[in-house]
């Protein structure tokens, strides 16, 4: 077995319990609130993938339709859309339902997006755990080129550590984006929401043109290494915004 397989699944697991686990000894905040964050990520996430089962039908009459040049663009927003509806639209139903969301203060509510980025960060560290068990002890079921050994250390270093950094990026996404539809909530300002659903969708948009124009499977080291810096600049934003709303929230109170 390549050792190097496990890396991505044990680093992806232990973002998200570092961030629980810190956020927790440093805010203070309840439990339930992770919990909460967390509930509303599966609930999103579950309804999405039973909305994306004909996303195949859709991509091949969107080509159909339309050139190359309108179809491809539509299909990075049609996925974009998906995790704006279903990401964003469950997590204002937990802000608008659920009382301790409803009435949150800033470190609640931080706390709130935190359970929904790490609950995903830690389910697909759970599943790349799960491939490399897989690669042991039946490789043959798997796909050669995830069981290839880098060519170089430094390939290495940054194939195992793509997923770890993604991860990393993604629950500041998921934690600014809930923290803007909390506000919206308590402010009856609805721009907000609109805001996090707008950059969730553009944000996802960027992964719909990885997976259905580009290619997965086309990825090189380099161009994985790309995605990570553009997600990275939607990342500075949303550290830059959870330390900006601190200030808002303050305001309010």
């Amino acid at each position: 077995m390549n050792p190097l397989l496990l890396i991505p699944g044990i680093g992806m697991m232990a973002i998200a319990l570092a961030t629980v686990i810190y956020w927790k000894a440093h805010s203070k905040v309840a439990l339930s609130f992770f919990l909460w964050g967390a509930a509303a990520w599966i609930v999103g996430v579950a309804l999405k993938l039973i909305a994306a089962i004909p996303s195949p039908q859709i991509i091949t009459g969107s080509r159909e339709l339309l050139p190359r040049y309108l179809s491809e663009p539509v299909l990075w927003l049609y996925m974009g859309l998906l995790t704006g509806i279903f990401e964003c639209g469950i997590a204002l139903v937990f802000a608008s339902r659920v009382k301790k969301i409803r009435q949150a203060d800033w470190k609640e509510a931080a706390g709130f997006g935190f359970g929904f980025g790490a609950v995903e960060a830690l389910l697909l560290g759970l599943g790349q755990l799960g491939l490399a068990l897989l690669a042991t002890l039946a490789p043959d079921r798997l796909p050669p080129t995830l069981l290839e050994i880098p060519a170089s250390a430094m390939e290495a270093i940054l194939g195992v550590s793509a997923p770890i950094v993604e991860r990393t990026i993604f629950i500041i996404i998921h934690a600014f984006s809930c923290l803007l539809i909390v506000y919206a909530v308590q402010t009856k300002e609805w721009k907000w929401f609109w805001a996090a659903f707008l950059y969730k969708t553009v944000v996802d948009g960027i992964a719909g043109f990885a997976q259905i124009t580009y290619g997965v499977e086309n990825l090189t080291i380099i161009g994985i290494w790309l995605l990570e810096i553009a997600c990275l600049l939607f990342g500075i934003v949303g550290a830059w915004g959870l330390w900006v709303f601190r200030r808002r929230w303050r305001k309010e109170e």
